[in-house]
Parts: C-alpha cells; structure tokens; sequence
C-alpha cells in the first residue's frame, strides 16, 4: 500500500476507541481539537468600524495582521443592538481575539471596558496580566489639521497619520 494510511474509524490519535474508553478517548480529541482551533484563532483583530469609514494605511500597519471588520451602520444601533454586539465581542475576547474600536460607540465602549476590568487580573501595579482572553484597544489619535472646505468654511479634522493603538 504504497505509503496511504489506512483510516480506521475506531483509532483516534493512535488510541483505539472501545466501549470502555470511547467517551474518554472523544473527550481528549475534542480537547485537542478546541486548542488547535484557539491556536490559529488567537492572533485574529476585530476592529469596530463606521460602516462608511475605511481603515488608513497606518491604522492596517498598526494591526499588523489578519483582521475583520465588524461595520456599524451609519445610523447607528439601538441599545439592545449594541448590547448584542457586546455579548458577541466579549465572547471574542475570551476566545483570545483583540477588539479594537476605532469608531467608539459610547454604550458599547463602557460595557466592553466595564466586563473587562471585572474579567482580566492586573499586578499590583495596576499593568494587565497576559491571560488567555485578547486585548480590548482604541485606535487613537491627537493629531488635527485645518481643512478648507469648498463653500470657504475651515474645519479641524483628524490627521491621517498620528495614530496609536492604547
């Protein structure tokens, strides 16, 4: 049989699945199967974004990876939409993905920051202590620059470069 594997389908991980042991031996691949899927899970970005903004080229550098958007409709949500998207985000955060908001939705930010202080350990410093769940940042920036609009109106708008990740 010219190096083809046989598939049994009573052999999990060299362990033949019996009566006796197959809950046991279905346990320990599925344990193993949960932490390969955390492995290529872990360095995953959720970014929260208006729906009609797009990411600046410094802001893709700074996430420096794979990431997803999750768009807000430029409408907004409701509270128990965003309640919603709470509960979803955090459970990301547990899985060890990062959330980062760039839009800042006042209600979601208070409850992510909030289920974070109460779920994450800090040293006696105060500074967070590596865990298993992600970060929850904030794109950030100081930077304004004075823009003249057509109709001879001057506004300040946020710079494209400056930015920071907290």
């Amino acid at each position: 049989m010219d190096n083809q594997e046989v598939m049994n389908p009573n052999v999990v991980n060299n362990l033949v699945i019996s009566e006796d042991n197959a809950e046991k031996v279905l346990e320990i691949q599925e344990k193993e199967d949960t932490m390969n899927n955390q492995k290529v899970e872990m360095n995953r970005i959720k970014v929260v974004i208006n729906g009609s903004h797009k990411l600046l080229p410094q802001q893709i550098a700074l996430l420096g990876g794979e990431y997803e958007l999750i768009k807000i409709p430029e409408e907004g949500l409701s509270s128990e939409e965003i309640y919603r998207l709470k509960h979803a985000l955090t459970e990301s955060i547990e899985r060890g993905h990062s959330v980062v908001i760039l839009s800042p939705i006042p209600l979601l930010v208070k409850l992510l920051y909030s289920w974070y202080e109460r779920n994450t350990k800090t040293d006696k410093y105060g500074e967070r202590l590596p865990a298993r769940y992600g970060k929850l940042l904030l794109f950030h920036n100081d930077k304004r620059e004075k823009k003249l609009l057509p109709d001879g109106r001057e506004v300040t708008v946020v710079a494209q470069d400056g930015w920071e990740l907290l």
